[in-house]
């Protein structure tokens, strides 16, 4: 049982949502603890942090999700994909990008291009994208 007054944790599918908001010579780094339930939503407090640059804002949301293994759902961020022919087998690449700035990003190598696909989909989903991959190879979705 979780209560409002205890600490949100991965166990409990409790996640670090992080915001970023750039100014001018600063990054503000809003982030919350949140665990969503079908019946009500609960989160901790949210935190504000000033950074000077988007490297370190990225670092600090890092160190807290981190120090209670909590999976990041980077607010504005867009999953980036390509699997490509790499000699003996297919790379999936993905990255995890707000703006030009990358936050996240692996690589894998695989046998045929299905499987790669079918991986990058996964981590897709295991970083609260779900389908929503924008395939820099060009790759177009068909409905099955």
């Amino acid at each position: 049982m979780i209560t409002p007054e205890a600490s949100l944790r991965a166990e409990d599918g409790a996640y670090l949502l992080v915001r970023f908001e750039p100014r001018e010579r600063q990054v503000l780094v809003h982030t919350k603890i949140c665990l969503d339930l079908s019946d009500r939503q609960l989160s901790e407090t949210p935190q504000t942090q000033i950074c000077t640059t988007m490297a370190v804002a990225r670092e600090f949301a890092r160190q807290i999700a981190d120090s209670r293994s909590l999976p990041v759902i980077w607010t504005g961020g867009q999953f980036i994909a390509s699997v490509v022919f790499g000699g003996s087998g297919w790379v999936a690449n993905w990255s995890i990008q707000v703006g030009q700035f990358e936050l996240e990003s692996d690589f894998c190598n695989y046998l045929d291009e299905p499987t790669a696909r079918l991986m990058v989909k996964a981590d897709a989903r295991n970083h609260g994208y779900g389908n929503r991959i924008t395939w820099a190879d060009g790759f177009i979705e068909t409905a099955a």
